[in-house]
């Protein structure tokens, strides 16, 4: 698989392995909501990482950063789809490459920096990862959400006073519901929008992180200061607004306003891959304590232990 004449992504499968040259896995397992399906180890100057549950359970990966290559061992029970799914190939095939879209922003980030992130999905993981984005709404994702996950996906159940908790347990049992329709991805994330608590930030995140579908990506702090700096400003809008046109931004008599709707128009189906990648970057440069998991990730990628490499121009 091609990128460009700078930058090669390799893939190659034999017998139970895969190999696959040219994406920074350290940074795609940051801002992941499968994060939570994996158990990380640094040994040996190497990310591995181990899906504990879900789809493809049992696959060991190795990451190095310095030949950034990535090799796992495939249980034979895992589909080759669900693997690429999960690595994020499908969504890196998908989108890659729009040399139109990366040029207008190339002045503040480095093309490389854009072509060595994927974005993981899985839909039939799909319960854990809204679970897991409804979790993360106005708290620690590496601290608390992780923990929150980890009971989970042990006990099925989670004991908590945080509101975030509460939420979850609330919407539990209609969740289940939407997601066993096995729906269009766009119409299961109407439903979902359609819940109390459930916003549209929540619905373009599922789409996102469950389909691979770059066309959608939340609109977080990170973002919207991205968006400002290339000319981009709108209003978030109010979820009955998407709810009315089914989360077509095209048809929606709002989005010559909606900071989503002109997000997508300036970034089309690389609009989840840079806010996935704004949000790596501008949140590893916050001076803080990192939690253990945050710790090793910014450990084993050499974007996010160098930020600032892939920024031209300060954010």
């Amino acid at each position: 698989m091609r990128g460009d004449k700078h930058h090669i992504v390799d893939v190659s499968v034999k017998d139970d392995t895969i190999v696959i040259r040219g994406i920074d896995y350290a940074l795609n397992l940051y801002h992941s909501y499968l994060l939570p399906l994996f158990k990380l180890d640094y040994r040996d100057e190497k990310l591995i990482f181990t899906k504990i549950t879900g789809v493809c359970k049992g696959i060991i990966c190795n990451y190095n950063k310095e030949k950034l290559e990535l090799i796992c061992r495939m249980p034979n029970e895992c589909d080759l789809g669900d693997i690429f799914s999960l690595l994020g190939m499908k969504s890196y095939k998908r989108c890659w490459i729009n040399p139109r879209i990366v040029n207008r922003i190339v002045g503040y980030i480095t093309p490389d920096c854009i072509r060595r992130i994927s974005i993981p999905s899985l839909p039939d993981d799909k319960k854990f990862i809204i679970a897991a984005i409804i979790l993360s709404m106005n708290t620690d994702y590496y601290v608390n959400t992780l923990r929150w996950m980890k009971e989970f996906i042990r006990y099925n159940r989670i004991s908590s006073r945080s509101y975030q908790v509460k939420l979850f347990n609330r919407l539990i049992a209609h969740l289940d519901k939407i997601l066993d329709k096995a729906n269009d991805p766009v119409e299961e994330a109407v439903e979902l929008l359609s819940l109390d608590g459930v916003g549209v930030k929540t619905a373009h995140a599922y789409l996102l992180h469950t389909y691979g579908l770059t066309d959608y990506a939340p609109v977080d702090r990170y973002f919207m200061r991205f968006l400002n700096i290339i000319g981009v400003s709108g209003r978030v809008p109010n979820k009955k607004q998407c709810l009315r046109s089914g989360l077509d931004c095209k048809s929606c008599p709002y989005s010559t306003s909606c900071i989503y709707a002109l997000a997508k128009r300036k970034l089309g189906s690389l609009t989840g891959v840079i806010q996935s990648l704004i949000y790596c970057l501008l949140r590893t440069g916050n001076k803080r304590k990192n939690s253990t998991v945050e710790a090793i990730l910014i450990r084993s990628s050499h974007i996010l232990e160098q930020h600032d490499s892939c920024m031209r121009n300060e954010l």
